[in-house]
């Protein structure tokens, strides 16, 4: 079926698309063929960045020269032709050349010689794109109108039967608004418009189309100022009984309709009103209601009298204020409200874009924070670094002068003991050397602990596997009371010769620290492998920690450990996890791919 003529009169259009904060642009296709463009709002100069006062009225081809070539003309010929509504991504430029962005642009019929198209910011789905000079399929949406017959109305009976299914256009670039990195987060209409911009566009539409006009909350409760309200409906809402069916009757007319607006007459007084919701990322945020209009001028009287009585309000004048009411054509009414929805999916794309940019503008403060937290702890952890490195050397220059450097001394005074009274018969050569023996004998075994703690010769000589084994019980063997419970389930070859040093030294600082701070009796280890990756777990029945505490700590050493042990998983292309509280024991987690076999 032929698409009729929709919503408002062209001429009526053209009044309100300058209120629209949405770029518009309306064209005209003359009897000889060409399509004209009409003009554009300000919001649309805004967007494009240029003045289309001065194009206004050329043909196409000259206004713009640009789309000489493409399929838009053919396609915008098309909607008018067969009234289907059309969508694309178009790629616009600069006068200069320059590459301006990507915009959804909507196209839809006004009457068979007018249509308009609304443009917004390209939202990054993956959908084709026109540069102008490209050819593409166009996307067609069939739109069918049920045929606008009279209804059957019972003169102002509150129980007249509601119309239902009634379907409105659609421009598919409001389907599926919901977005996953949307979903669930918080905030009101109102955080993305403010009260004054809904009530321009209220107004205008109001002013266009002589019905009044009402945004609400889901739940029926006013967000905006009424426009155009009639004389009878003030009444009411001045009664709290009446205020309250309003309420409910707004509520009911707003709930979501995906089809198009919902038409029937309202819970108080009987008046004829529409409604279309407004949803953004999937959350029904506020209901449009306009009407208080009559489709017959004939008032049921007895009711009205009653309706007064049981709201408070003076039966007399609430007859004569009924009766002021304007009678409206249903298919008027009809065309209005269609518009209406058209309206509040705009509303909805556009809060949509606005709840995008929060989002980012959210994300930005977030990342900004969490840079300058990882700078600061970047400084704290260099700071760190280099202390305990000069503490390390410290130890170890204090280790060999104290020891080892000390034991030299001894035995090469003995040395020299012998040398100086090597032909003395009283001098006892063997218990001078016997005791230079023991010395030197001390001093390899500490060379030996100070190349186990700098890297266990056993990592390199029998593999992973044996220097846990091995690490666990000299662990054990210097701190008895702590019971070691163990898994190690992998094969040598599945852990790759970078990662081995990587492993010990994080088993090795996470038991350093329990046996340090953690006041518990048992430490589990389990060093598994499955689906291709290696897994690391420690955990200790302690004490716990506060992480975050520890990490900005700028105490020596406090922390650092830490951080070295996720330092060395992630060089390893590992992810390593600290989970600890306090009073709730410590776990580690870490894990690699596993070496191909």
């Amino acid at each position: 079926m032929q698409t009729p003529p929709t919503n408002v009169s062209p001429e009526e259009f053209e009044k309100l698309m300058d209120c629209l904060p949405m770029a518009c642009r309306m064209f005209e296709l003359k009897p000889d063929g060409r399509l004209f463009f009409v003009k554009a709002n300000p919001a649309a100069d805004d967007l494009f960045q240029r003045k289309h006062a001065s194009i206004s009225g050329l043909p196409m081809e000259e206004a713009f020269p640009e789309l000489k070539e493409s399929v838009i003309l053919r396609s915008y010929k098309e909607v008018l032709e067969t009234g289907n509504n059309w969508r694309y991504q178009g790629g616009f430029f600069r006068r200069n050349g320059a590459f301006l962005g990507l915009f959804n642009v909507n196209v839809f019929r006004l009457s068979p010689s007018r249509l308009v198209s609304f443009a917004s910011p390209h939202d990054g789905q993956e959908t084709e794109i026109i540069f102008h000079q490209k050819k593409m399929e166009v996307e067609k949406i069939n739109i069918s109108y049920p045929d606008i017959e009279p209804k059957k109305i019972l003169s102002g009976d509150l129980h007249v039967e509601t119309i239902q299914n009634l379907r409105a256009p659609r421009i598919p670039v409001f389907d599926d608004l919901a977005d996953d990195e949307l979903n669930g987060l918080d905030f009101d209409f109102t955080d993305l418009f403010t009260i004054n911009e809904l009530e321009k566009i209220q107004d205008a539409f109001t002013n266009v189309t002589n019905v009044a006009s009402i945004i609400t909350l889901p739940d029926g409760q006013p967000i905006t100022r009424t426009s155009n309200f009639c004389l009878l409906c003030d009444m009411i809402r001045d009664t709290p009984r009446g205020m309250a069916n309003c309420v409910q009757s707004d509520a009911l007319i707003g709930k979501p309709n995906p089809h198009g607006p919902t038409l029937r007459p309202c819970l108080s007084a009987g008046l004829w009103d529409g409604g279309a919701s407004i949803i953004i990322a999937g959350k029904h945020v506020a209901n449009w209601l306009v009407g208080q209009v009559r489709l017959s001028p004939k008032p049921n009287t007895d009711r009205l009298t009653r309706y007064a009585e049981e709201v408070g309000a003076d039966p007399k004048q609430f007859v004569e204020a009924y009766e002021s009411v304007p009678v409206m054509p249903f298919a008027e009414f009809y065309r209005i409200c269609h518009s209406l929805f058209l309206f509040a999916n705009l509303i909805s794309d556009m809060a949509y874009q606005n709840l995008r940019l929060v989002r980012a503008h959210m994300m930005q403060e977030q990342t900004a924070k969490a840079l300058q937290a990882s700078e600061s702890r970047l400084q704290n952890l260099s700071s760190k670094l280099i202390l305990t490195q000069e503490e390390e050397r410290r130890q170890l220059a204090i280790e060999l002068h104290d020891g080892i450097g000390q034991s030299l001394t001894a035995v090469k005074f003995s040395v020299d003991n012998i040398l100086l009274n090597i032909d003395n018969p009283d001098l006892n050569i063997r218990d001078i050397t016997k005791t230079a023996s023991q010395i030197i004998k001390a001093s390899i075994a500490d060379v030996r602990r100070m190349q186990v703690e700098l890297r266990p010769r056993i990592l390199d000589e029998l593999g992973i596997i044996a220097t846990i084994n091995w690490f666990c019980r000299e662990f054990k063997s210097i701190y008895t009371h702590i019971n070691i419970v163990r898994n190690v389930d992998v094969k040598e070859e599945q852990v790759s010769p970078q990662l081995k040093p990587a492993v010990f030294r994080i088993i090795q600082e996470a038991f350093n620290n329990a046996a340090k701070y953690f006041e518990g009796d048992e430490i589990s280890l389990s060093f598994t492998e499955k689906g291709g990756r290696l897994h690391l777990e420690i955990k200790d029945n302690g004490i716990g920690f506060d992480l975050d505490e520890v990490l900005s700590s700028r105490e020596l050493n406090r922390g650092l450990g830490l951080d070295s042990m996720r330092e060395r998983a992630e060089l390893c292309n590992g992810h390593l996890e600290i989970i600890s509280s306090e009073g709730q024991g410590a776990t580690i987690k870490a894990s690699w791919p596993a070496a191909a076999t």
